[in-house]
């Protein structure tokens, strides 16, 4: 089954109806300006997130979802003005599908704006209104919090959710935190673009993020993935990278334990890998609700 098709029965009951009353009951017009290829991140997201709650549950009661840069909740093509529901509206969603036996326990969404973490508050509200339900979620401040030892993450698993704009907002103790937690699943979105940047001129920015000066030994934004994925593997038996080629290239980093599951990442990685301008249009049209099969919205083809 292509990833167009899959994705398309995880997000069966997203429809246009959903995302225009989640804006309209929004006083607010904060979004997150993204580009064409802003969702395709989210799409891996999605994918995992399926995966993830089809076997977790199996194995564990009490399992969270940590949303470390949750901005607003929206995302807004800033070429085409469409608009459709960033990670911390689109993980709540997907997890309360009768397709899976157990949602996760409670939803941890940081926000360190305050007007975005208010439209996400909001917005939260309007989701839970036009599904009939209601999620445990935290909003919090800023996801260095993590790094507090006072901060509770008693929970049997976690699934960390780690779109990083820029190093300078995040501390290597707040990931080493979830590192050392053992039992959790992290992906990270890495913009090159912004990493690069950091590595000409952020030196602060850059020890802050690593924690040491181990960086000054990488010559170029490549190398600076690869300490990294390697930091990254001291603590977790699976690490790998999917790279997304568009105008500002992306790399989303999976830390797991290795187990026979990890083949439905390469399979994903392997769709990635032969993008093209049709299936990234197919791909927009599932986030925004409405099906490529048919000319029907996913909720009118699937239900």
């Amino acid at each position: 089954m292509d990833l167009v098709r899959r994705l398309s029965k995880i997000l069966k009951f997203l429809s246009p109806a959903v995302i225009e009353n989640i804006i309209k009951t929004s006083d607010v017009h904060v979004h997150f300006e993204g580009h064409p290829w802003s969702f395709l991140k989210l799409a891996v997201l999605a994918y995992w997130v399926d995966l993830y709650l089809r076997i977790i549950p199996k194995n564990f009661k009490n399992f969270a979802y940590l949303d470390l840069f949750s901005g607003s909740g929206t995302t807004r093509v800033k070429e085409t003005g469409d608009i459709f529901l960033g990670s911390a509206l689109l993980v709540p969603y997907i997890s309360k599908s009768k397709r899976y036996s157990k949602s996760f326990s409670v939803f941890l969404l940081f926000e360190k704006d305050d007007s975005r973490r208010e439209a996400l508050r909001t917005r939260l509200s309007a989701l839970e209104s036009s599904l009939g339900v209601k999620f445990n979620t935290k909003l919090l401040p800023d996801c260095n919090l993590l790094s507090n030892t006072s901060f509770e993450l008693n929970y049997d698993h976690f699934l960390a959710f780690i779109d990083c704009q820029a190093p300078s907002a995040l501390r290597w103790p707040t990931l080493e935190r979830l590192l050392e937690a053992k039992k959790g699943d992290i992906m990270f979105v890495w913009l090159r673009i912004n990493f690069a940047r950091t590595l000409g001129k952020g030196e602060y920015a850059l020890t802050t993020f690593f924690g040491d000066d181990s960086w000054r030994s990488c010559r170029d934004v490549n190398q600076l993935l690869d300490l990294f994925v390697n930091r990254l593997s001291e603590y977790r038996s699976f690490v790998d990278v999917l790279s997304i080629e568009c105008k500002f290239p992306i790399d989303i980093i999976i830390a797991t334990k290795k187990g026979s599951y990890i083949r439905a990442w390469y399979h994903i990685q392997e769709f990635f890998s032969s993008l093209n301008p049709r299936i990234v249009e197919d791909l927009l049209k599932t986030f925004k609700g409405e099906s490529v099969f048919g000319g029907f919205t996913s909720l009118q083809h699937f239900s």
